[in-house]
């Protein structure tokens, strides 16, 4: 039996709309997907420029070095002269001084320094030998 005209019209039309419709999505989606990109771009850039402007009014309190005593088992930052180096093996030992003279003990690899740099060290106070120290994790140069 043959089909009726109508309904073979209608299949190769629905067809052809089924694949136009499919095309319009695939360009909706396209568009879509430019402008998520857009707005991702947007959205980090003012997420780096944010944490550019909060770092720099971030300010860490320093400790003097007349006080450690008071800070045992915390986290300082201290700053001072370079007044004495020593090494052994992966440990390296630094005297510094601003109004009294300390220990800072760096394991690991230690920046290049020499007496008389003026330095900030941050790290944990402990007591060794009854006297206070610093085991330093982060040492720079100022």
């Amino acid at each position: 039996m043959k089909e009726p005209q109508c309904l073979r019209d209608s299949r190769r039309y629905s067809v052809f709309l089924d694949l136009t419709f499919i095309n319009t999505k695939n360009i909706s989606l396209w568009v879509k997907e430019k402008t998520l990109l857009r707005i991702a771009l947007v959205a980090s850039m003012i997420g780096i420029v944010a944490l550019f402007v909060i770092s720099q009014r971030i300010k860490v309190d320093e400790t003097m070095i007349n006080k450690l005593e008071q800070s045992v088992d915390e986290t300082v930052v201290v700053t001072g002269s370079v007044v004495g180096i020593s090494s052994s093996n992966s440990t390296t030992f630094l005297r510094i001084q601003k109004d009294e003279i300390t220990s800072v003990v760096l394991f690991g690899k230690a920046p290049l320094l020499v007496e008389g740099d003026y330095i900030q060290v941050r790290g944990k106070v402990t007591e060794h030998d009854d006297k206070t120290e610093i085991i330093g994790e982060e040492v720079r140069v100022i």
